[in-house]
């Protein structure tokens, strides 16, 4: 019998040879048939840099020989935003539907055969663009998303997920649909006003940040898309201190961080219908957000507080 994991697997890494081994040994246990290697290059101001690249390229020197390497390293540094575009951009050239990891991010061995179930079953389902492993909410989930091993989200984390070439074609990496779908009020009517205008400040300035995740929300937003959220977390971040420069993913993941997985069961209990859990995606959207000192008090007023006051905002609930 043929064990193999048919689905490519896409590893970014960069850095962290560690991690990375970590992540590495994951993902050869499900001994992949195709395995894309992604790599950015070194800064040239950070001292010891290009000696910790050529160190996480090292490890897949000797890969197994029947697993297909594609290595997708770059030279200079691009940064995460233009690193991870061009490389699923060459991915999705090559092949239909591929998982995505990063190095830093340690899956519950559960978390593949969910990819690869999902992947099957909504592959030729317009609504969904993603499948994502990580769930940051779990112990706050509604009855509804916890009834069955998945529910549908506006958002998805980006530390371990799934994707096909058909919802990568919408990616819009130059925001040129912005404009339009800011004026159409669609993040403050699900948010609110706070979280919403912060959103919408932080998409405004999307050209100084360097995160193609806000991007890719947005590309799911303006067609109506949603992520799959498993019941249950299955992705570990090993989420540190953000240094200066560095993108929103690395911020949010240093927020959460080092939660545990669990795994899920199998066969999957698919929902019958589209089971959303709009609370959820709401915390989910207001914690990625870099709240100012004054931004976090009016916050927690309007969102997090209790009494008579935030029920006149909208978005207050």
């Amino acid at each position: 019998m043929d064990d193999r994991y048919e689905t490519p697997i896409v590893l970014l890494v960069f850095n962290r040879p560690d991690a990375t081994r970590k992540a590495l040994d994951l993902v050869l246990a499900q001994r992949p048939r195709t395995l894309f290697v992604v790599a950015d290059g070194a800064r040239t101001d950070r001292p010891g840099e290009a000696e910790a690249c050529r160190a996480t390229r090292a490890l897949f020197e000797d890969l197994p020989a029947d697993i297909e390497t594609v290595k997708l390293y770059s030279d200079t540094n691009m940064g995460m935003r233009r690193r991870v575009e061009s490389a699923l951009d060459a991915v999705f050239e090559r092949v239909e539907q591929a998982v995505i990891l990063e190095d830093d991010c340690i899956p519950d061995p559960s978390f593949f055969s969910y990819c690869e179930s999902l992947l099957h079953h909504y592959r030729d389902d317009e609504r969904i663009a993603s499948i994502t492993g990580s769930n940051t909410q779990a112990s706050r989930a509604s009855t509804e998303a916890r009834s069955y091993a998945y529910h549908f989200s506006m958002v998805g984390l980006p530390w371990g997920w799934a994707t096909w070439r058909r919802a990568w074609k919408a990616y819009d990496a130059k925001l040129k649909l912005w404009p339009a779908f800011r004026r159409s009020g669609w993040l403050r009517e699900r948010l609110g006003h706070v979280a919403g205008g912060q959103w919408e400040r932080m998409l405004n300035q999307a050209h100084e940040v360097d995160s193609w995740w806000i991007r890719w929300c947005l590309s799911m937003w303006v067609h109506g898309r949603v992520a799959t959220v498993p019941r249950v977390n299955l992705i570990t971040n090993l989420g540190g201190k953000v240094h200066e420069g560095e993108s929103t993913e690395a911020a949010v993941a240093a927020r959460y961080g080092n939660l545990p997985t669990q795994a899920l069961e199998s066969p999957l209990q698919h929902p019958p219908f589209f089971v959303r859990d709009p609370i959820g995606e709401r915390r989910v959207l207001e914690s990625t957000l870099p709240w100012s000192p004054v931004g976090r008090t009016v916050k927690q007023v309007l969102i997090e507080g209790h009494g008579t006051l935030r029920r006149f905002f909208p978005g207050g609930q």
